[in-house]
């Protein structure tokens, strides 16, 4: 669409720009009187429930201006035209409208940090009192564009609705072992610090649970000690029941069942742990905890603490963890084994022949590892579009899949685990060593300073009571104050209003925080 523009001037001297196309124009803003314009407009739109809007087109920016008066919370505005973002960047009523820091405008060019914007506002549990609307006179002339900020957003409300029975069954207990793991946050080693660039040459075989783990689950024997194994939590009794003990136990979800713990060997192996790691778990095992990617206020307390963060987010589960955690260590040769993401031929979603949703319920169809077709389910493959993903960002990793079942995931080298073995050389490699390193420990300095966030984390929840829903939301940056997360975790799994669902908010993570001993 060949689209012109220019600038002309309103009664009251403000620039309004103007579109022309095939002998057509379009007034971004009204020549009389734009403020009256932008009152009425917004009188008619913008209901009182309305907290958060995501504008479609900026115009002359007196309709952002208005919101700025109307809408307490967030103003997003995504301008398609290039023209019209340049022209009025220079205006007052440009500048007016951004020196409100609720206010976002973005051109074209920035529609990717326009849709992680966007996610970060409804992942706030701000869906159902965020809307979106389109500036007049942009709508039918840019259709295209204005369909693919409807589909971001619903992207992402697809998204939150995807997690929304997950976080149902686990943040209660995400909520408890995030409060009681803190004291085994302060001891231990932060997974940045077991970078060096010398682990590229180190391969990192990702143990998971999937059916086709135990054809080669014996081969693995071969490769211990010339590669590191760190296998999922789910995977650990099949290991252990063949005599392969892995180097690493990965355990980041909150109810993982602890039969995966039964065996008393799993007390004393290293774990890749989280803030949601079972407590029970990490309580009895005697091992090194590494603590890699967490939830963003744990990360933001480590930071205030001094302590070194991990860079590189995982998806769902915990083999994505491995994957990232790999990254973080800086291996350039990783190796997948259990990594099926479907079910196998009799229905088993998992090795020692487990059935979880089985396949006559939900399977879906896709390529399989031998050019066939398997059946998977949505969640899997979520994971797999994830792995592709993460593959082709890091191309300097060869991610090898020696599952021998399952999907087909793109940008893999398949080949057979004994295969794999027989490439890996005879060079020692010992995790330990890493492990017990001492500039890769948390110092006592360090671990004092995590506990003094723990305790502001009390009073920040204090202060958040005084303030109430208003000022917490729309007058502070409450994401500075890591005790929210918790809260809007909660949040989430409640119905109803959204204020009501604050205050009972407030008070579980209260009463829990008391419970785990950070009361006042």
């Amino acid at each position: 669409m060949d689209i012109k523009g220019t600038i002309l001037r309103a009664k009251d001297g403000h620039p309004v720009p103007v579109l022309e196309r095939d002998g057509l124009k379009r007034h971004l803003g009204s020549m009389y009187d734009g403020a009256v314009a932008a009152s009425c407009w917004c009188e008619k739109v913008v209901s009182k429930r309305t907290e958060n809007i995501i504008l479609f087109g900026m115009g002359d920016c007196r309709i952002v201006l208005e919101l700025i008066e109307k809408v307490p919370g967030q103003i997003l505005v995504y301008e398609p035209e290039n023209l019209v973002f340049s022209q009025m960047r220079t205006s007052n009523l440009y500048k007016k409208a951004v020196k409100c820091r609720r206010v976002k405008i973005f051109q074209a060019s920035e529609h990717a940090k326009f849709s992680c914007t966007a996610k970060d506002l409804l992942d706030d549990d701000w869906v159902e009192e965020t809307m979106l609307a389109v500036h007049p006179g942009y709508v039918d002339w840019y259709e295209e564009e204005f369909l693919e900020v409807q589909e971001i957003c619903q992207k992402i409300c697809d998204d939150i609705t995807f997690m929304r029975a997950p976080l149902k069954r686990f943040t209660v207990a995400m909520i408890r072992n995030q409060i009681a793991n803190f004291p085994n946050m302060t001891k231990g080693v932060p997974l940045r610090r077991l970078y060096r660039k010398g682990n590229a040459d180190i391969p990192v075989i990702l143990v998971s649970a999937g059916p086709s783990l135990e054809k080669n689950v014996e081969d693995l024997k071969e490769a211990k000690g010339h590669a590191l194994i760190w296998c999922a939590d789910a995977a650990l009794p099949t290991l252990l029941s063949h005599q392969v003990i892995p180097d690493l136990v990965a355990s980041v979800d909150a109810g993982k069942d602890l039969f995966c713990f039964e065996d008393e060997r799993s007390n004393l192996i290293p774990v890749l742990g989280s803030s949601n790691t079972r407590t029970e778990f990490l309580n009895r095992n005697t091992a090194k905890k590494i603590w890699g990617f967490d939830h963003e206020q744990i990360l933001m307390m480590q930071k205030r603490a001094g302590i070194e963060i991990s860079q590189v987010p995982y998806y769902l589960g915990v083999s994505t963890a491995m994957f990232s955690s790999a990254v973080e260590f800086g291996a350039e040769n990783i190796i997948f084994v259990g990594q099926d993401l479907a079910y196998a031929s009799d229905g088993s979603s998992h090795t020692n022949g487990k059935k979880e949703y089985y396949v006559d319920a939900s399977g879906i169809e896709t390529d399989g590892y031998y050019g066939d077709k398997v059946y998977s389910r949505m969640d899997w493959l979520e994971f797999k579009d994830w792995f592709e993903k993460m593959i082709a960002l890091y191309p300097s990793i060869t991610v090898t899949n020696a599952t021998e079942g399952g999907v087909r995931i793109e940008g893999t080298i398949q080949k057979p685990l004994k295969e794999v073995c027989q490439e890996l050389g005879q060079k020692a490699v010992c995790f330990e060593d890493f492990l017990e390193a001492e500039d890769n420990q948390i110092t006592e300095k360090e671990a004092v300073l995590m506990k003094e966030q723990m305790v502001q984390c009390v009073r920040d929840l204090e202060a958040v009571r005084l303030w109430g829903y208003d000022v917490t939301f729309f007058e502070k940056d409450y994401h500075q104050f890591p005790v929210m997360s918790m809260i809007l975790s909660y949040m989430k799994i409640l119905e109803g209003d959204r204020r009501e669902r604050f205050e009972t908010a407030l008070s579980f993570v209260s009463d829990e925080l008391e419970k785990g001993g950070w009361g006042r």
